[in-house]
């Protein structure tokens, strides 16, 4: 419950283009639900491991635009700097015009912009880690 309500503090302000956008949420007895934009072409993974999706290399540039912007966004021009700590493809989602817009801030923090990096626990999905150091 604690990590439902940071989530929804964290992003609930937060209105960029290339974020997924948080329509509303809802706290019912022991169900906790975010509403979010409709994402109709999914996430990055499953787009790179599809064979049906073809990503040419100017859909493949506009994504990581796309996607630097968000960060750019969420780290220098917001009122609070943002960590995500979790990003990976299958946290990239795709709309209509395979537009990246980066989603789940589950592990997100919120920092003070003139604070450096203090990171003492390491943080990300596991899966991820694990590929980067083989």
């Amino acid at each position: 419950m604690k990590e439902y309500a940071f989530e929804v503090k964290i992003i609930s302000p937060l209105r960029h283009q290339n974020l997924v956008q948080l329509m509303g949420w809802c706290h019912n007895k022991r169900e906790l639900v975010l509403v979010c934009e409709l994402i109709p072409n999914g996430n990055l993974s499953s787009c790179l491991l599809e064979e049906k999706t073809l990503l040419t290399w100017a859909m493949r540039y506009k994504i990581a635009l796309g996607l630097a912007s968000s960060l750019l966004y969420l780290h220098e021009e917001w009122e609070q700097c943002v960590a995500h700590r979790d990003i990976k493809s299958s946290n990239v989602m795709l709309d209509s015009d395979f537009n990246a817009k980066l989603g789940d801030f589950g592990l997100a923090r919120l920092v003070d912009h003139g604070k450096g990096s203090q990171t003492t626990v390491l943080a990300g999905t596991w899966d991820t880690w694990l590929l980067n150091v083989s």
